[in-house]
């Protein structure tokens, strides 16, 4: 069974953690591997296997980081940028046809319970990452 971020992905999409590291690494352009794996909860060789998937079909591209020879930087390439953004429609025009026979006060009440999770998650990451020593505190920005 798919969720929602599966929602309108066609046959050759990335696999299903894709879009988590997508996502992150669109809001923290360029940021470290271990960083996306903090925040989507995935250990090293867990994201090690997305990230070079996401390389291997040209969708991200890893530089050296100016401040730490040891570490890597990833960002998008022209490709991953565009995936990022079709993907997006796909799960929009996927979720509007799912929800095409609900009313506007069904709409209303769905979207502030998913407000209402989110803001639990964020405050649960949040804590979860502060707990953690081996990482920054977690902002705003981070969680998004």
């Amino acid at each position: 069974m798919g969720s929602v971020e599966h929602l309108g992905e066609h046959p050759g999409a990335p696999s299903f953690a894709a879009p988590s590291v997508l996502a992150y690494v669109q809001c923290h352009l360029p940021t470290r591997a271990t960083d996306v794996g903090h925040w989507i909860g995935v250990g090293p060789a867990a994201l090690r296997r997305q990230v070079v998937e996401l390389e291997g079909s040209g969708l991200f591209m890893r530089s050296p980081c100016p401040t730490d020879a040891r570490a890597q930087l990833i960002s998008f390439t022209g490709e991953g940028a565009e995936e990022i953004s079709q993907a997006y429609g796909r799960r929009a025009v996927g979720l509007a046809e799912l929800l095409q026979g609900w009313d506007g006060a069904e709409i209303s009440v769905a979207a502030t319970t998913v407000d209402t999770i989110q803001a639990v998650l964020r405050v649960g990451m949040r804590a979860s990452r502060e707990k953690d020593t081996s990482s920054p505190p977690a902002s705003e920005e981070d969680i998004k």
